[in-house]
């Protein structure tokens, strides 16, 4: 919420570099340094970012966001995709090899998450992790 103060486009360079920082780089979200030194490198004005994480009305968006999510889509975890009909799907991925595997992961997934309502879940039992996960083929 912060972030999105200061606009669209950074926002979505904070958000970006910040599930690389917690999913690539492990990060502790709740380490404000980090989130200071992501914001930095999104090109955030820092001493803003800073004033706007502390404000009390900061946090009771991300509450009243939370409560919205949870209460009117079940949402559980993230990511949560939101669909234009109000259906909601929550997907677990592991590190894809490439950006090509990605992005055709996201294209079936998403078509299968839009479309076949009639799946309500797919999980692979962890761990041990599937072979091949890791690059351990």
């Amino acid at each position: 919420m912060a972030a999105r103060r200061q606009g669209a486009e950074p926002h979505d360079r904070f958000l970006f570099l910040l599930l690389k920082a917690r999913h690539v780089d492990r990060k502790e979200l709740g380490d404000k340094e980090m989130l200071y030194g992501v914001a930095q490198e999104a090109g955030l004005d820092v001493a803003q970012f800073r004033e706007d994480l502390e404000d009390p009305v900061t946090l009771q968006e991300v509450a009243d966001s939370h409560t919205e999510a949870v209460e009117q889509y079940g949402v559980f975890g993230t990511p949560t995709f939101i669909f234009s009909d109000g259906g909601a799907a929550f997907l677990k991925m592991l590190r894809p090899d490439s950006a090509e595997d990605a992005a055709r992961a996201y294209d079936t997934l998403m078509d299968l998450m839009q479309r076949d309502l009639f799946v309500g879940e797919v999980k692979r039992p962890q761990p041990p992790w599937p072979r091949g996960v890791f690059g351990d083929r």
